[in-house]
């Protein structure tokens, strides 16, 4: 697969994987992947809600993302742009200060992925978190899912009942230039 990506001349290649996958994580090193990013992959069972009043605004203006942005297990590179074209139905939220990007996941649709977000007000995070999940129940979705960044805090997520599939810190990102790999 590695001799293919080179005769087809891709510069750039990614792939992320599952914390416990460790021959592939220790073969791809090898070839000369390299860790750039880690995440904690959360889910939300969205049941009985006690009522909540959001006042989010939402918009389909979507500005450009400077960073990865996660779609289900699969991640969008930050130097790819116009990265919402690639989502379905994307939304933007926000609260004023903080504001996400929401799509419907790929393999289920009762799912909305928060597809990245962007904390600005510490303080309020965990409300804007609750207004999230309200606003993916207003639209009849039953689950929630995103991909936290490492340096994100979870907090806001966990008290909201988001969980990790297993841990915290689970799913890497790797990055080779095909030019440098070790076939």
């Amino acid at each position: 697969m590695l001799q293919l990506t080179r005769d087809l001349g891709l510069e750039r290649l990614y792939f992320a994987t599952y914390f416990d996958n460790t021959a592939s994580i220790k073969m791809n090193e090898a070839f000369g992947f390299e860790r750039i990013a880690v995440f904690t992959n959360l889910e939300k069972e969205i049941d009985e809600l006690t009522p909540f009043s959001f006042n989010l605004l939402e918009s389909d203006e979507i500005p450009e993302i400077d960073d990865h942005i996660s779609e289900d297990w699969s991640f969008i590179p930050k130097e790819v742009p116009n990265k919402t074209s690639f989502l379905i139905h994307p939304v933007q939220l926000s609260d004023g200060a903080n504001w996400a990007v929401l799509s419907i996941n790929s393999k289920f649709n009762d799912c909305l992925d928060i597809n990245f977000i962007e904390m600005e007000d510490r303080e309020s995070i965990e409300v804007f978190v609750k207004e999230l999940v309200c606003y993916a129940k207003a639209r009849g979705f039953g689950r929630m899912h995103t991909m936290a960044s490492e340096d994100f805090d979870l907090e806001p997520f966990l008290m909201n009942g988001f969980k990790p599939f297993e841990r915290t810190k689970d799913v890497f990102l790797y990055y080779a230039d095909g030019s440098t790999l070790q076939i």
